[in-house]
């Protein structure tokens, strides 16, 4: 009985004694970064995921669709800005295989998070080619850093590009 007795004193005196208040650290940074992400979901479920990527097929459309315009949506990190906030994207050359003008156009001088927002889209329109029938095209999207907003990498491996792919 005694032995009981002086183990569960043990017991009690250890669970109480490991019980401290800590302080949790909460995320406080003025620092702000973009990255591409885009939220999928699949017809008849509530599945989503988060890509940096989207493929893209003119079979399903009918002919007398010539083009389309895809989005490749810019996250923010940090604070939600009360001003309009400019990021730099330009088109990743070693990753693109479409040719401007003839795939695809694109307007990359007035791309901005709008103040109060948190994310923004690229859009890019891509044209229904006859070369699209035999082979796809790649128009791969490299962020820069720029004033206020520095790029930052979520998927595969630091210090990588952040781009955003399309293949059609």
């Amino acid at each position: 009985m005694k032995w009981k007795d002086i183990l569960f004193v043990l017991g009690l005196s250890a669970v109480l004694g490991a019980c401290e208040k800590k302080d949790i650290e909460v995320f406080t940074t003025d620092d702000a970064g973009i990255y591409f992400q885009l939220i999928k979901g699949y017809y008849g479920t509530t599945t989503e995921i988060y890509t940096d990527s989207l493929d893209y097929s003119f079979a399903s459309l009918p002919a007398s669709m010539k083009d389309v315009i895809l989005p490749a949506t810019v996250r923010t990190m940090g604070k939600v800005a009360d001003y309009d906030r400019p990021f730099k994207v330009v088109v990743d050359k070693e990753g693109t295989t479409a040719i401007e003008g003839v795939h695809y156009e694109i307007d990359l001088d007035s791309v901005v998070v709008p103040a109060g927002k948190s994310s923004a889209n690229v859009n890019v329109r891509f044209f229904r080619t006859d070369d699209l029938m035999e082979k796809s095209v790649r128009l791969a999207l490299r962020l820069e850093d720029n004033e206020g907003a520095e790029r930052r990498q979520l998927h595969g491996q630091q210090g990588s590009p952040c781009l955003f792919l399309f293949e059609t």
